[in-house]
């Protein structure tokens, strides 16, 4: 079912969901045969998000060239496959500082960012030598060739928020290996 009232405040908030709440996190396994890569969006308010969740498709030329979970109203990508080619996510992490305190009480940190950190990222996506970690992705997603280009890419750019970035190759790195390659 569309949401007909959505509007540009709350296409703002799910850009920024990340900054507010989220402890997004992905592993990547393989056996002789099969790369699995893997990831979790927990966010503080599932059923809500459940909702706008749905798998994006990028197309050229009438072919699929990867595809991606998504969140609607969301400009960028999480988490994505490009078969054949390469899978990546980006993983939430920041400092224990980061969190608000729940004013003396025993049971942890707030799920919520400190608002000096929330201003921060903000401010680093205006920033000409930041991009936002999610417009990297898509444009990553949508034209790296390979696995090793998508590694340099996102090595080389600095990104508005904290966290890291997973890479899986699916490919064997040269025929005697038994393996691929990933990089963290």
């Amino acid at each position: 079912r569309v949401q007909r009232n959505f509007t540009t405040a709350n296409a703002l908030l799910v850009n920024s969901i990340v900054d507010f709440s989220s402890y997004c996190t992905s592993i990547v396994a393989m056996n002789e045969t099969t790369v699995v890569h893997v990831r979790n969006l927990d966010f503080d308010f599932p059923k809500n998000m459940q909702k706008l969740i749905y798998n994006q498709k990028f197309v050229r030329g009438g072919e699929v060239i990867a595809s991606a979970p998504s969140i609607a109203g969301f400009y960028g990508v999480y988490t994505a496959l490009v078969p054949t080619k390469f899978s990546l996510s980006y993983n939430v992490r920041y400092s224990a500082d980061s969190f608000k305190s729940k004013g003396g009480s025993n049971k942890g940190p707030s799920m919520l960012r400190s608002s000096t950190d929330i201003w921060k990222n903000l401010r680093l996506e205006l920033d000409p030598e930041y991009m936002p970690f999610q417009n990297l992705l898509q444009d990553v997603v949508v034209s790296a060739q390979s696995y090793e280009e998508a590694v340099e890419r996102l090595s080389s750019q600095k990104i508005n928020a904290p966290g890291y970035v997973i890479v899986a190759n699916p490919q064997l790195a040269s025929p005697s290996e038994k393996y691929g390659q990933g990089v963290v």
